[in-house]
């Protein structure tokens, strides 16, 4: 069941990395809104469009929330996963046991002292689990700010204003 459980872990990961960049390009997108917004605050106050911004806000906030809640079920949804099988597995071991114990092929405390020692590598296992999904939340930050790293460098422009002229 081992195996099952770590490729069924490899596919919520994969969603995992994939719904971790999405929300934070979003993130990115909100950020850059809320800097525009805050830059122009007087010009959206002369025109009367505060509205218009706290609904865009309100909108790219929701779709945040949205990708956040979808992190948290691929995160939950593995640690349910894994749960399960390593609890399904140890159901298996104690039936398994139980025959051999019966059929006398090992003794009690030969099957016990095995199954302690099986029950002491699931949390672990368990924690590996998790550990490779945040691994992959944190691959998506690194490829997002190397994508930020790559971008290139504005430059000033060289054009001048010859002269400034006021009209009234």
């Amino acid at each position: 069941l081992i195996p099952l459980a770590v490729y069924i872990s490899e596919i919520l990961s994969r969603k995992t990395h994939r719904r971790r960049s999405e929300t934070q390009e979003k993130i990115a997108i909100m950020t850059h809104t809320l800097s525009e917004t805050l830059t122009g605050l007087k010009e959206l106050k002369v025109f009367l469009h505060e509205k218009k911004a706290i609904k865009r806000f309100e909108s790219i906030a929701e779709e945040i929330f949205r990708f956040f809640l979808k992190l948290v079920k691929y995160n939950e949804g593995t640690r349910a996963l894994v749960t399960f099988i390593t609890g399904l597995a140890g159901a298996i071991i104690l039936f398994y046991g139980s025959y051999l114990i019966k059929s006398k092929t090992i003794t009690t405390g030969d099957f016990f002292s095995l199954f302690t020692a099986i029950l002491m590598v699931f949390n672990p296992l368990k924690k590996l689990a998790g550990a490779y999904n945040r691994f992959h939340e944190c691959i998506a930050g690194i490829e997002r700010i190397e994508e930020i790293l790559r971008l290139p460098e504005e430059r000033g422009g060289t054009k001048r204003i010859s002269e400034i002229k006021k009209r009234f």
